[in-house]
């Protein structure tokens, strides 16, 4: 609710209104309580039958990865990681979609053998873009975009949200981002510790983009179907242009 470090007075829920002082007794008073107003101020936002809110997005119901995290119902927050970047978030959510870097450009050194790139089903929807593979366990695993600054990783009993916020909207470049992990109560601490290697795998594609100068220009024709996801990308970006 307010960036780490912060010294504040009243911490508030800008979503919702609710607000609470710094020893955490409620704040009752206008315009504390004024959620509804909030809301309207916001945009719209609704809890969705996977369980994860929206704001703005309507949330396909038939999508086989609304059905998988609607059924996981034991995950709770952990923490989160919060950084910044001074490159294109735009690029960002190209590079994110695109799975030709994994072994190509030799953005992740580790995950170019681990990632089986023949075994990744791509999908995609009003919006929003999905990469689901077979886990060693014999359950599916995805990465879920929802355009333009949204990344869903899940696997059974884990989950990370990661959300980027541009410093201006009507500017390209700089951006922060932010990683929140949710675990059940089965998951241990080393499952934990392998899961948040992505922190880094993120960081390696927000140091890459940060060498491109150049002003985004989605992709045009593909050379593989691994290209597929970013046209789509590119498709909504010259449709929604912020």
């Amino acid at each position: 609710m307010h960036t780490p470090g912060d010294v504040v007075k009243n911490v508030m829920c800008k979503l919702h209104g609710f607000a609470w002082n710094n020893d955490g007794s409620p704040l009752s008073q206008e315009p504390y309580c004024d959620h509804f107003y909030r809301l309207s101020r916001c945009g719209s936002a609704k809890v969705g039958e996977s369980g994860l809110i929206f704001q703005n997005f309507n949330e396909p119901i038939d999508a086989k990865w609304v059905k998988i995290l609607s059924a996981d119902k034991d995950l709770v927050y952990s923490h989160s990681v919060i950084e910044a970047s001074t490159g294109s978030w735009l690029w960002l959510m190209e590079q994110m979609t695109d799975l030709l870097h994994v072994r190509q450009n030799g953005v992740h050194p580790r995950q170019s053998l681990e990632t089986p790139l023949d075994k990744i089903e791509i999908d995609f929807g009003d919006g929003w873009a999905i990469q689901s593979y077979p886990t060693c366990y014999g359950t599916t695993g995805f990465w879920l975009f929802i355009y333009p600054g949204f990344n869903v990783e899940y696997e059974p009993g884990q989950l990370i949200i990661t959300r980027v916020t541009p410093n201006d909207p009507t500017q390209e470049y700089g951006f922060t981002w932010q990683m929140q992990f949710y675990y059940s109560k089965d998951i241990d601490s080393v499952a934990k510790e392998i899961w948040e290697k992505c922190i880094e795998v993120y960081r390696e594609d927000v140091r890459s983009i940060e060498n491109i100068k150049r002003p985004f220009n989605p992709l045009k024709t593909t050379v593989s179907r691994w290209e597929n996801q970013m046209i789509h990308w590119g498709e909504w970006y010259s449709k929604n242009k912020i």
